[in-house]
């Protein structure tokens, strides 16, 4: 089971991810580990839920982190 199949069965059962958690999760995306459903899933299934502030600064920070520098 891949890091962002277990974060997704954390968030589909109502619960919030750690800042370091969604950091987690959007880095694996961003870096293309994980397939276009999975993204889908794992996404919509926050979106439901609802964005703590903790999932959006984690990936917020994760996409900092992925940015090119200019």
């Amino acid at each position: 089971m891949t890091a962002l199949k277990v974060l997704l069965e954390k968030v589909e059962k109502g619960n919030n991810l750690t800042e370091s958690e969604a950091q987690e999760a959007i880095a694996q995306i961003m870096a293309g580990s994980s397939s276009t459903d999975e993204v889908k899933v794992f996404l919509l299934a926050l979106r439901k839920k609802g964005e703590a502030l903790s999932e959006v600064v984690g990936a917020a920070r994760a996409m900092r982190a992925c940015a090119a520098r200019v």
